[in-house]
């Protein structure tokens, strides 16, 4: 395969010198084509941005835009561009200052042709070396950002799997240590969340994180972002294990003031064991995770290492209470029984019973039991409400959030459940009736009854219609006009207040329609009534 065929543009304000260098460049033996022969460096700038050309023969001076304004004009928009400087011998110091752009020669006038094809070759084989030099370096870069995918990808899979079932970690680098790190943010108030802020905050964590640990020598720091948590696994050279905890110290430090700052978080960093065994870095990233869960004892704020933690052994009594737990809650969802659940949920997360020194578990203890229970339960949008209390779990810290996060789940959760059980029991059309006697403000339409109701909307208007000899919409007109006569006797407000508090947010439509309605309008019913 040859080498491509490189373009050239000449500019000289002087068109016979133009033509000139035209005839004596070797076009086909230098394999290069012309793009033009332009007279000022104004629309040679516009050519070269339309036909990007590989090298440009240049006078000095020339009208609108010199040689010199051409060439930094060029740069500065980050053109390609091999530049040869053509200039008489009165040009000699305008051609120096052009080498300080980056020029790569200049030809004095009158141009020699045997000089001319040689100092083109020179610069055509100047492109080539760049252009192969380019492409190594974008290959290498190619190469860089495929092994860092595949080291996300690698940290991610221990982390949905637990590290079961993983293969050694394939970039172990000789004389290097590796340990993983989680930082976790909780909030304040773990009700309450807002997913724009914790973006931001969590970019701000991202940025301290990898201006610390690049510190280190060696450094190769991979990591994975889920909601509030950073999940890194850094590798670094041997000769930098004493500053890794001090590293850790000052980044806990600055993510502190971080969180003060912003005034909603409290941050924790959990650290894994440290390992030079490629078998053994999913076990340093499962720990890390762990060391997180610990918070419940240890509290926040604070490094977490996991070879430091004290760690229990779950008995068989221990299993038993959770079995039994699990039991009540599978036995009294389906029936509504919700104060023995709740009564038991709150004294499993005393945070005075000694089994809950091994917080892995509490938290093990606490996603079982919402699993059993949304397994038990008949609630619309069940797993999306299943999946926002695991999510949920993850940011309590203390053994009362969870009790609060599970038994305010359940008792909101059984009571819409035991509510459209009762809706599907009950006659609809009274449902309806009662339904729109109270929220006749709101946007009500016959899809959202039976939505409510698990009918289809088609035979729910049909028996409306049937049993009230109205169709829907006239009957909900009906009741807010009932109300819209109240409010004009019995108050002094406004049409357009008594307009909004009927459901109509344009007081015109509801003038119009209560005209239609009633026989007149709104104001005339309130004077004709005082």
């Amino acid at each position: 395969m040859g080498r491509r065929i490189h373009k050239v543009l000449i500019v000289e304000d002087e068109r016979n010198i133009g033509i000139l260098i035209q005839k004596l460049i070797h076009w086909q033996e230098l394999q290069i084509e012309l793009v033009g022969v332009l007279e000022n460096g104004e629309t040679a700038l516009q050519v070269i941005g339309e036909k990007a050309p590989d090298i440009v023969l240049t006078d000095i001076k020339m009208p609108k835009l010199d040689g010199l304004g051409l060439i930094a004009a060029c740069k500065e928009r980050g053109y390609d561009i091999r530049f040869i400087i053509i200039s008489g011998y009165k040009e000699f110091d305008y051609a120096h200052r052009a080498i300080g752009y980056g020029v790569d020669s200049y030809l004095l006038k009158p141009i020699q042709e045997m000089e001319l094809n040689a100092t083109i070759q020179a610069a055509i084989e100047k492109k080539d070396q760049q252009n192969t030099l380019d492409k190594k370096e974008d290959l290498l870069l190619q190469v860089e950002e495929r092994e860092k995918q595949i080291k996300c990808s690698y940290l991610k899979n221990v982390l949905t799997h637990r590290g079961e079932g993983m293969e050694s970690y394939p970039f172990v680098d000789e004389d290097h240590l590796y340990r993983a790190i989680s930082i976790k943010l909780d909030y304040l108030n773990f009700l309450q969340t807002d997913a724009r802020q914790d973006e931001l905050v969590m970019n701000r964590v991202i940025q301290l994180a990898e201006s610390h640990f690049m510190q280190l020598s060696g450094s190769d720091l991979n990591y994975v972002k889920s909601k509030l948590r950073l999940s890194c696994l850094l590798g670094y050279h041997t000769r930098e294990r004493g500053r890794v905890n001090s590293l850790l110290n000052s980044l806990l430090t600055m993510l502190q003031e971080l969180m003060i700052s912003v005034g909603q978080y409290v941050v924790t960093i959990g650290i894994g064991e440290e390992t030079d065994h490629a078998d053994e870095i999913s076990r340093s990233i499962v720990e890390s995770c762990d060391s997180l869960y610990y918070r419940l004892t240890y509290g926040t704020s604070r490094l977490i290492f996991y070879d430091c933690v004290e760690q229990s052994e779950i008995d068989r009594e221990e299993q038993e209470q959770l079995d039994h737990v699990i039991t009540v809650i599978r036995r009294d969802t389906p029936t509504y029984q919700y104060h023995t659940m709740e009564s038991m949920v709150r004294d499993y997360f005393s945070p005075v019973r000694p089994a809950k020194q091994d917080a892995v578990w509490i938290y093990h203890a606490a996603k079982k039991m919402a699993d059993v229970f949304f397994d038990s339960i008949e609630i619309a949008k069940k797993e999306e409400k299943k999946q926002s209390i695991l999510d949920s779990l993850e940011h309590c810290n203390r053994f009362s959030q969870l009790s609060q996060l599970l038994t305010g789940t359940f008792r909101d959760c059984m009571r819409e459940s035991s509510e459209m059980a009762q809706r599907r029991s009950s006659k609809p059309i009274r449902f309806i009736e009662n339904y729109c006697e109270t929220h006749f403000a709101d946007k009500i339409t016959l899809d959202d009854m039976s939505a409510m109701l698990e009918m289809n909307p088609d035979y729910l208007s049909d028996l409306f219609k049937k049993e009230t000899n109205k169709n829907f919409s006239a009957y909900i007109t009906e009741i807010r006009m009932h109300h819209a006569k109240k409010l004009l006797v019995e108050s002094n407000e406004t049409i357009a207040s008594i307009a909004e508090r009927v459901g109509y947010s344009d007081p015109k439509y509801f003038s119009q329609l209560f005209k239609k309605t009633i026989g007149v309008k709104p104001i005339v019913y309130r004077q004709l009534r005082a």
